[in-house]
């Protein structure tokens, strides 16, 4: 299937397994170039190995970076920009629950796992949007959990 986005770039956080890495193996796969990004360094390479495995051409860069802290996560974004050339793509998937649940969670349990889910989110457009902006056609695609609405046994959240 040909979805128009050929030469196009894209930055996914939490890239390196699960959604991330299926969308990342599907944008590849349509001839886009792709920037991973996740916290693990050894599991963003092996990410790109198997992207490469199944895409042989596939344009793919890595940046390792903890989402939850701004400034890694814009130095990420830099960095990727500047091997890829641009930026028309974000997709912010990072996501999960630091900690117990509401009750059995702390204070700074819920602050992190706040962070992880929608502070990230936030911060990575924030770091994106130049690039966005310069693009003539650009897209911001945010994953969310259903435990916002449908409470996970160890969701932060609620209980």
């Amino acid at each position: 299937m040909d979805l128009g986005l050929r030469r196009a770039a894209a930055v996914i956080t939490g890239g390196s397994a699960g959604l991330g890495l299926a969308v990342a193996r599907a944008l590849t796969a349509e001839g886009v170039a792709v920037g991973l990004i996740a916290r693990n360094e050894a599991r963003l390479a092996k990410a790109a190995e198997t992207i490469r495995a199944a895409v042989p051409d596939a344009a793919i860069v890595v940046a390792p970076a903890d989402v939850s802290e701004s400034a890694q996560l814009s130095a990420a974004v830099e960095a990727i920009v500047s091997q890829l050339g641009g930026l028309q793509l974000v997709v912010a998937n990072a996501g999960g629950t630091i900690g117990g649940d509401l009750l059995t969670g702390t204070p700074a349990d819920y602050a992190a796992t706040f962070a992880l889910n929608a502070g990230h989110a936030a911060a990575l457009v924030r770091a994106a949007h130049p690039y966005l902006a310069a693009s003539n056609d650009s897209s911001v695609v945010i994953v969310s959990s259903v435990t916002g609405v449908r409470p996970g046994p160890s969701s932060s959240y609620c209980r």
